[in-house]
């Protein structure tokens, strides 16, 4: 189910986040450096729990967000990772 991206927004714009994460095997990560998540949580200042997106929720928004960071680590044959997202400063204005 779609959440509003109203409520998205508005918790990006309180200073919120957006969490993406994939896993793939160690040996893809060697080769390829395209990275697809599997994953992607809202994180709102101030609210006790998170909200789970859908990629359509996420694709939604992508043009008004950027990368901020991203980790990335292997454990054994499976390489985790994933990066915070936040609004553009030209959106938040």
């Amino acid at each position: 189910m779609r959440v509003a991206e109203s409520i998205i927004l508005d918790a990006l714009t309180r200073g919120g986040c957006i969490k993406t994460f994939y896993r793939i095997s160690s040996r893809q990560a060697a080769e390829s450096a395209t990275r697809i998540p599997e994953g992607y949580i809202l994180e709102s200042p101030g609210e006790r729990e998170d909200i789970v997106l859908s990629r359509a929720d996420f694709h939604a928004l992508e043009k008004l967000l950027e990368q901020k960071e991203t980790w990335e680590q292997v454990v054994g044959v499976t390489c985790f990772g994933g990066a915070t997202w936040q609004l553009r400063p030209t959106v938040q204005s």
